[in-house]
């Protein structure tokens, strides 16, 4: 059809089977996207729009684990304004105020969930919903129609997104996102040295809300032995620090 709003659509080289069943007759690119539950959509007016598909299964457990910030910094990344989160699946409240996904109660309260969403949008991520999969072309093809000429508003927040830095130290237990920033600040927004300071049982250094529980369970999660220290080494130093440990069972990088 020659009036279709959508030129092209971007599929990562192993996209979703959701995808590869409901674009079949669309043209499609294969691209390294990294992502199988993203597209990218070209539509007529010569925009790109960034479309995530995600169960809401999958968003529960975004929230959980604390990964959401880090994906909507990616889906920004991608290079366009126009980006949307496709939720499939229902999440409403029940008598007790907590969330019901897909019929079955969770331990989620509906007012965090209800932040989360605003936090999306805030974030500049549209949140659009189906109430089948059976929905998604014709999502894609509603927002591909939208029309997108400019208009004159006013962003209702501005939006700190996480550095790769804050990713890394997130991903150790114990380390929320305002304490990730903070630790980073004391060790001059180096993800290595704080690494060194988080994971050394012997250091006299202090980090606020580390103690030595949380930096065993560092230790272990990165798999250090009580033999290995994981250390930072300045180059003209390397030859004289760490005396008392063994060169073979140090792990470090050399700056």
């Amino acid at each position: 059809m020659t009036d279709h709003p959508v030129r092209a659509i971007c599929l990562d080289e192993q996209p979703s089977p959701v995808f590869t069943r409901h674009f079949q007759a669309w043209q499609r690119t294969a691209l390294p996207l990294n992502d199988p539950e993203l597209i990218l959509v070209m539509p007529s007016d010569g925009t790109m729009l960034v479309c995530r598909y995600m169960p809401t299964g999958e968003l529960l457990d975004y929230i959980r684990t604390q990964r959401l910030p880090a994906l909507l910094a990616q889906l920004r990344q991608r290079g366009s304004e126009w980006i949307y989160l496709i939720l499939d699946g229902e999440l409403k409240p029940n008598t007790s105020s907590k969330t019901v996904h897909n019929g079955n109660t969770t331990a989620f309260d509906w007012k965090a969930i209800q932040g989360t969403l605003l936090s999306i949008q805030e974030a500049g991520v549209g949140v659009v919903w189906l109430q089948s999969v059976e929905q998604l072309q014709d999502q894609v093809y509603l927002l591909a129609k939208r029309d997108r000429t400019q208009k004159r508003v006013r962003p209702p927040r501005d939006m700190l997104f996480m550095t790769p830095a804050e990713d890394i130290i997130l991903a150790l237990p114990g380390i929320g996102e305002d304490r990730a920033h903070e630790l980073l600040k004391q060790a001059g927004n180096s993800a290595a040295w704080l690494l060194d300071l988080l994971t050394d049982l012997s250091s006299t250094a202090k980090l606020d809300g580390i103690g030595p529980e949380t930096k065993r369970k560092i230790r272990q999660a990165l798999g250090l032995s009580d033999q290995t220290r994981l250390a930072v080494l300045a180059r003209e130093a390397e030859d004289a620090m760490l005396p008392d440990v063994d060169p073979d069972e140090v792990l470090y990088a050399v700056m």
